[in-house]
């Protein structure tokens, strides 16, 4: 059947489908519901889920909340998995976001359940935090509050962790190999210090006394 209404056309062309077009072959219908499925269509006649919308020339969704209820909310299960709170508060895994992104894994029971994962363009983890608070940089298994990995890495040489002057210039690094550079972003030891003009490279003591003193000259004192 069909009915015309001026420039809108309300018919069911597509096997019993209730659509409304502009125009009367209904190729580009503005909004359908397809009768087998229950899917519904705006801007397209072929929607792929529960609720399909796509457009060439404008925004496809605006969600604007005037008052103070939830902007966003998705579920699984009837159990909040995402949501966008009234302020712009965020939520992922929970129903109560306390800043602008909140993640949570109180609904999981494993203390293993990922909160955040980075990974490379070949899938590597580059940075992951687990639901037990384990952090981990170049590992996905970390096993203490920051672990730093070089796993993925083969040359001895690569950095793990390197802090910088406002210069650029080195002030202390680890490499995948175990070695330390206090000063120099090249350890040649386990710990290499490299001494700068008029600095001791290494002392030991208290605020008013020094128990063990390397002098810039190399003596131990």
């Amino acid at each position: 059947s069909e009915w015309n209404m001026g420039t809108f056309q309300i018919a069911s062309p597509y096997s019993s489908d209730f659509a409304i077009s502009s125009n009367t072959t209904f190729a580009n219908a503005a909004f359908l519901i397809q009768r087998t499925t229950g899917k519904v269509g705006i801007g397209t006649t072929t929607p792929s889920a529960q609720l399909s919308a796509s457009s060439t020339s404008n925004i496809v969704a605006v969600f604007d909340q005037r008052g103070t209820s939830d902007i966003l909310r998705l579920n699984d299960a009837g159990t909040t998995v995402f949501k966008v709170q009234d302020g712009g508060y965020v939520g992922v895994g929970t129903n109560t976001p306390k800043s602008y992104l909140s993640v949570s894994t109180l609904a999981q029971a494993a203390p293993t359940t990922k909160l955040l994962t980075v990974a490379s363009t070949t899938g590597a983890t580059l940075f992951q935090v687990l639901g037990s608070g384990l952090t981990g940089l170049g590992t996905s298994t970390p096993y203490s509050r920051l672990s730093i990995s070089a796993n993925t890495q083969t040359a001895p040489t690569y950095k793990l962790l390197t802090v910088a002057s406002t210069t650029g210039a080195s002030l202390f690094i680890v490499r995948a190999d175990g070695k330390v550079g206090l000063a120099t972003s090249t350890p040649t030891a386990q710990l290499a210090i490299n001494t700068q003009a008029g600095v001791d490279p290494f002392q030991i003591g208290s605020s008013t006394s020094t128990y063990f003193r390397v002098a810039k000259n190399g003596q131990t004192l």
